[in-house]
């Protein structure tokens, strides 16, 4: 308790509330802008921290981390494409949200599900880290095998009434998952001698294609408006009303993000669906998911920001990034000396 009461005193500093507010609004710019994501905005800020102190460059670069994703989900409500993977599951309810004229109240849900998730998963990342890692070290290749069937089988859940296309679509993104380098077999498979597809096709460039390019186009050819509406329903303070109203979405959602999140390489996005899939499955009226629903938005949101801190327990615990974020990450702590593993909390447990 006492270096968690010299940890706050140390961030309350006028340089590190700097850095905090800093690290806050260049991660929701480069959170918005498709295509970018939190790797590629801190690798940017690499070469401004390095001159910093270590725990002063880590509040900068965990306020970008984190921020990135709230970022991302403004796209995707606002004009259906998501900043990142992570905010994939958002645009199931949050874009017809917006359709619908509520774009305010989704903005205030995914607002307050990133402070309430992340809030949630900090705390868990502060006292439970130690044991959460020896439980994410108990994971053998049979149960990351399960797991990435279970986030498969949720397409029956997410495609309503087109489960055959979903099917296809799945299939041909495990399809597409194949081309580059095999580390198993040790040779290159489907990249027909061309270079830029040997690490395998990146995710996000994938996405912009898939979403940002076609989204751009159906706006152009429509000439119309997101929302039909002639009048918008709803404000931002109604979205965080309405977020509390469902605690138990909230607490269920945070807690499978964090699930997910010390698991390496399952992933955000995975979390934000599989959040999703159980708030349908829980709720009364399942039929209302994907139309705009926002007890949708609350589950993807609140898990996907809880998923991030739980990425940094295999981080800092082990040295074991769950993500390319949160290897960049890594590579900060090793820049500034800080070396990662169970060690790391009795060394220099004020800078964690």
């Amino acid at each position: 308790m006492d270096v968690l009461l010299q940890a706050i005193a140390f961030v309350l500093q006028w340089q590190n509330l700097a850095a905090l507010a800093g690290g806050t609004v260049y991660g929701i710019i480069i959170g918005v802008l498709p295509g970018l994501g939190p790797s590629a905005g801190m690798a940017l800020a690499i070469p401004l921290v390095m001159t910093w102190h270590p725990a002063t460059a880590l509040i900068f670069m965990g306020a970008l981390y984190k921020c990135s994703n709230y970022g991302g989900s403004l796209t995707a409500i606002l004009v259906n494409t998501p900043g990142d993977a992570s905010n994939a599951a958002t645009i199931l309810d949050g874009y017809p949200m917006c359709q619908r004229g509520m774009g305010g109240v989704a903005l205030g849900l995914s607002a307050t599900s990133a402070l309430v998730g992340g809030t949630i998963g900090m705390i868990c990342l502060i006292y439970a880290a130690p044991f959460l890692a020896d439980f994410a070290l108990e994971f053998g290749p049979a149960e990351y095998f399960l797991t990435a069937v279970l986030a498969l089988s949720l397409i029956a859940a997410v495609v309503q009434g087109a489960t055959i296309k979903g099917l296809i679509a799945a299939g041909m993104g495990l399809l597409l998952s194949t081309v580059g380098f095999d580390v198993i077999a040790g040779h290159l498979r489907y990249t027909f001698d061309w270079a830029p597809v040997e690490d395998g096709i990146p995710l996000i460039q994938a996405l912009v294609g898939l979403f940002a390019v076609t989204q751009a186009l159906v706006l152009a050819e429509s000439a119309a408006s997101i929302s039909r509406l002639a009048e918008l329903s709803g404000s931002f303070w109604e979205g965080v009303r309405t977020y509390f109203r469902h605690p138990l979405i909230m607490v269920r959602a945070s807690l499978i993000g964090l699930f997910v999140g010390i698991l390496p390489g399952v992933g955000q996005s995975s979390a934000g669906l599989l959040a999703w899939a159980d708030a349908k499955r829980v709720s009364k009226h399942p039929e209302t998911f994907g139309e705009g629903e926002p007890v949708g938005v609350i589950a993807s949101e609140t898990a996907t920001n809880s998923c991030m801190p739980g990425d940094l327990v295999c981080t800092i615990a082990l040295g074991l990034p769950g993500s390319v974020g949160a290897a960049v990450f890594l590579g900060v702590m090793i820049i500034f000396g800080i070396v990662p593993g169970p060690l790391v909390f009795m060394n220099q447990p004020e800078v964690i």
